[in-house]
């Protein structure tokens, strides 16, 4: 069984045996973003992205700053976190597309669901499309790794596809996803 008060207390101790730790900071950032702790979750995003040393650093952190900002509905400035996440990825991939090229997929899907929240289809489909096409090719070449990233971004777009009201191809993404 999993104590989560202890997790909390293992990177606390990190963080007392080495303050300037970006893994450690991030990392226990993200735990309180999932337990309900947003004030200590902020201030550690915003710690991690002063202590990143390079550019992957900056992208991951800016990523999980910005799935924490769309959750506490702040969706506006987790769309410019994303996008800087996205402009930084895209080009580390441009050096090592298989190690970046899945990072910018789900940066893309994270735009496509911030936009449907900020209803702003168009923005949505743009970037859920843009996702689709990355991870279609990555399915391709790694079929058992990537299939079930397509089949979830067909149903995020199917689904956002609906609430727009074209429900034909909601229909037919939806379906293409349960083919997976």
């Amino acid at each position: 069984r999993f104590r989560f008060s202890e997790a909390k207390e293992v990177y606390e101790e990190i963080l007392q045996l080495a303050p300037n730790s970006f893994k450690a900071t991030l990392a226990l950032a993200f735990f309180n973003s999932r337990h309900n702790r947003p004030e200590a979750a902020r201030k550690g995003f915003e710690q991690s992205l002063k202590l990143a040393k390079n550019n992957e650093d900056s992208a991951e952190a800016l990523n999980l700053f910005a799935i924490f900002n769309a959750n506490e509905n702040e969706v506006p400035e987790a769309c410019q976190q994303f996008l800087s996440a996205l402009t930084t990825y895209k080009e580390l991939a441009n050096t090592a597309p298989k190690v970046y090229l899945p990072r910018v997929s789900g940066v893309l899907r994270n735009l496509g669901m911030a936009y449907d929240m900020l209803n702003d289809y168009a923005k949505a489909k743009f970037f859920y499309e843009a996702c689709l096409t990355i991870l279609r090719e990555l399915a391709e070449q790694t079929t058992d790794v990537y299939q079930l990233d397509l089949a979830g971004v067909l149903n995020s777009f199917g689904l956002c596809d609906s609430r727009y009201g074209f429900k034909a191809d909601a229909l037919a993404k939806l379906n293409d996803s349960l083919r997976i």
